[in-house]
């Protein structure tokens, strides 16, 4: 997180933040970051700022994600809660209920199988091995490997991981509970974001000289320089080249909501 006396930069991984962040620091001299990928606090929401977020295509934001972590390795913590078996119940314990789906949970860690994961992360121009993760990742939740509350967001299964950790991420703190109970249909899931989403402004990577250029003007700052790409996955630059008709589907409809609010 970045935050001055005229912003607060809220950090969605994979939506050109270090770029943005690179270029805050460069301009904005009162400015400082807390923890990578920090949550913004109640403290903070009630302070005079302009809440600031990124956004990405969820088709490119995929494969950034998955490929990072081919690079990554263990560096990626989305890595390593795919691949490693995780046990220790203090990762759960503050989901509140979903006493079944904790044993589910922990069934998935048991059985899942590591040198297969591992394998899927081992090249980032292999577009068989990306569709086999998202499909791991997305399709059967039940039987999910991934170590993270994404398990446990949702009864039904009706939103993607994309979708998940921008609600996590740009949601008032005292509502995140209920993202683990209450979105049970997409018109539930528009409503919590029209009631607790706090951000004023998304920044878009598609067109991201273009959306600083304009938010510099807001703030009144002279921009110093170009933005500078900063910690690019290496990677295929054609979406098209990773997804075939069924894992595109998959990540259409469990991300229709982003599709949606910004046009894509």
């Amino acid at each position: 997180m970045f935050i001055s006396n005229k912003i607060c930069f809220l950090e969605l991984e994979k939506t050109g933040i270090s770029s943005i962040n690179k270029y805050l620091q460069d301009h904005i001299t009162d400015g400082k970051n807390t923890r990578p990928h920090d949550y913004v606090t109640n403290d903070i929401l009630n302070q005079k700022v302009k809440f600031i977020g990124s956004i990405r295509n969820p088709f490119d934001w995929y494969i950034s994600r998955w490929s990072y972590g081919c690079m990554m390795k263990n560096d990626d913590s989305l890595y390593k809660n795919f691949v490693n078996k995780r046990f220790n119940l203090l990762r759960i314990s503050k989901i509140e209920g979903q006493f079944i789906k904790k044993i589910k949970y922990l069934r998935n860690q048991f059985l899942k199988k590591n040198n297969y994961l591992v394998k899927l992360y081992s090249d980032p121009y292999n577009e068989k091995n990306f569709r086999l993760w998202l499909k791991e990742l997305l399709f059967d939740r039940e039987k999910s490997p991934l170590a993270e509350h994404y398990f446990f967001s949702t009864k039904n299964n009706n939103f993607g991981y994309m979708t998940f950790r921008y609600l996590i991420m740009f949601t008032k703190p005292q509502y995140r509970s209920k993202i683990y109970s209450e979105l049970k249909s997409y018109k539930d899931i528009e409503e919590f974001d029209k009631n607790y989403n706090f951000i004023n402004k998304f920044l878009r990577v598609e067109i991201l000289n273009d959306e600083l250029e304009k938010l510099s003007k807001e703030l009144n700052i002279k921009p110093k320089k170009n933005i500078e790409i900063v910690n690019p996955s290496e990677r295929k630059r054609e979406i098209d080249y990773y997804y075939d008709g069924e894992t595109r589907e998959i990540v259409r409809n469990l991300d229709r909501f982003i599709f949606k609010k910004f046009n894509y």
